[in-house]
């Protein structure tokens, strides 16, 4: 029996409103792949691109670079040696201009091109309805896995949806190695309408995994936060092989889980006897290779690196780059326009405070509040094209507006930043207020300055109103009327008005 002690994971993170940067967890956890001529398996795997077609300001990435690494690697496998290329989900969603504009139908084929077999299911995946999720998942030839997602709308849509992913565990066997495991996957519970999402499994979950596994290994890809993968494999070890990370056993059983975070560009930590987790961060700057060769009966030998996706050592795909350019040229030719020129660069939060006077602006309201999970990142300092632009707040949200009393308004948002926080419910919950300002923020002594009326015109986004009742501490979805505009539309406006990023002081 093939014996796995590794245990990799793969995140694209859930709540993935947004995405920001940040430094590898640990620099010397990649470990050079020997080339062997003994039966393996090579795993690629990359997750969460959401669409980024072409490279990044860092210069890396893009699917045409993408092609040509992992044709590369396909070129270079030994005759017995198998090359799986996996994914993490979050593949579409938040991307490239042509993309964004075509909500992705016109981009999907280019996922079939990359060749990747199985993905997990991400929650951009699922925020499509399971009618416009079908054609998608037709067109990229992919396999995805949801053993803890279902449909929770009528009978039929339920019954197109377990044709979309597969919620029990796949055998994978290499037809040239030899060397087979299970391959299952665990979403996590974000803010998605249209599925019921199961949020941890529960001990006849692990019962019923372990009877369809018959003693051999599994490997997970998850769609989760880092902490709720720490804790899924931690339980994964002990209900496959009574088995505690700080045990003195190695778990065999489980070959390993796969994660990925479009919040870092790649880190690894070790879970003692449960092995390691290790995410090679999102939007294909990075790739993870995991060769897993087999010694019969005795353990595995696993060894994994990571692979910087470097347009100038992976040249760009021919075929990839001309489907790619004209997508551009027939979707968004004005993609590279100079919109502004910034001396230093905008985080986050400045960019949701610019998008807050953009309502106000438009709106004529007297408070406008946005989350910073509407913004993906940050835009450095220089020349901002329209695709930087709409690629750091990528969502077409329409304007909802409501009359609050500042009274109430004040209870409501003092009450909201004094809850439990939650890693998962509460991604990109901060708030960005224009027009007032909330002070003492989750204390008792919270309170809100700056107006002078006691009812105010209140101006947010439809987003925002599906989550009111725990980010706004009020339900609204009943309260509000539209302004018959979007977000986009309103951004660009105020860009035009303005000619800067700033917000107002």
């Amino acid at each position: 029996m093939l014996r796995l002690f590794l245990a990799l994971v793969v995140l694209g993170v859930g709540a993935c409103a947004s995405g920001s940067g940040g430094k590898s967890g640990n620099k010397s956890g990649a470990v050079g792949i020997e080339k062997t001529g003994d039966p393996a398996v090579l795993i690629l795997y990359i997750s969460d691109l959401h669409s980024q077609l072409r490279p990044g300001k860092d210069g890396l990435g893009g699917f045409a670079s993408l092609k040509t690494w992992i044709d590369h690697e396909k070129a270079q496998a030994g005759p017995k040696t198998d090359v799986l290329v996996l994914a993490g989900g979050d593949l579409i969603g938040k991307g490239s201009l042509p993309c964004q504009i075509t909500w992705d139908n016109d981009c999907v084929p280019l996922l079939r091109d990359l060749g990747i077999e199985y993905s997990a299911l991400g929650n951009y995946e699922l925020y499509n309805k399971p009618q416009y999720l079908a054609p998608l998942v037709k067109t990229s030839k992919i396999k995805f896995l949801g053993a803890n997602v279902s449909s929770i709308s009528g009978s039929k849509t339920r019954q197109k949806s377990r044709e979309l992913w597969s919620r029990e565990p796949v055998f994978y066997k290499g037809k040239k190695s030899g060397v087979g495991f299970w391959l299952s996957s665990w979403t996590m519970p974000a803010d998605i309408s249209n599925y019921k999402v199961q949020a941890f499994p529960s001990g006849s979950d692990w019962s019923r995994l372990k009877s369809k596994l018959g003693g051999k290994e599994v490997l997970f890809l998850t769609h989760q936060e880092f902490d709720q993968d720490q804790s899924f494999l931690k339980e994964a070890c002990l209900s496959l092989n009574g088995v505690t990370p700080e045990g003195t056993e190695k778990a065999s059983q489980v070959l390993g889980l796969l994660k990925a975070n479009d919040h870092y560009p790649k880190r690894v930590e070790k879970l003692l006897n449960c092995g390691n987790i290790l995410e090679p961060g999102a939007f294909g700057t990075f790739g993870l290779r995991v060769l897993v060769k087999s010694n019969g009966d005795m353990p595995s030998e696993v060894s994994s690196d990571f692979v910087e996706i470097n347009p100038m050592k992976f040249k760009p795909d021919s075929g990839m780059k001309a489907k790619i350019d004209m997508l551009y040229s027939k979707h968004a030719p004005d993609a590279d326009e100079v919109l502004v020129e910034i001396p230093t660069a905008k985080s986050k939060m400045d960019l949701a405070l610019f998008m807050a006077d953009a309502f106000r602006y438009k709106t004529r309201a007297d408070v406008a509040i946005v989350n910073t999970g509407y913004v993906k990142h940050g835009i450095e300092a220089g020349v901002v094209t329209k695709e930087d632009f709409f690629l750091s707040m990528p969502h077409k949200n329409q304007l909802k507006g409501l009359d609050w009393s500042v009274k109430n308004l004040e209870q409501s948002l003092c009450k909201s930043s004094m809850r439990t926080m939650d890693s998962q419910l509460d991604h990109g919950s901060g708030l960005a207020i224009s027009g007032a300002k909330l002070e003492n923020i989750g204390t008792p002594q919270c309170k809100l300055t700056g107006l002078r009326k006691k009812s105010v015109k209140v101006v947010v986004d439809s987003y925002l109103v599906s989550r009111s009742k725990r980010w706004l501490g009020k339900e609204l979805k009943h309260k509000v009327f539209g302004f018959g505009v979007d977000t986009r539309r309103v951004s660009m406006l105020h860009l035009k008005n303005k000619k800067n990023l700033d917000a107002q002081k």
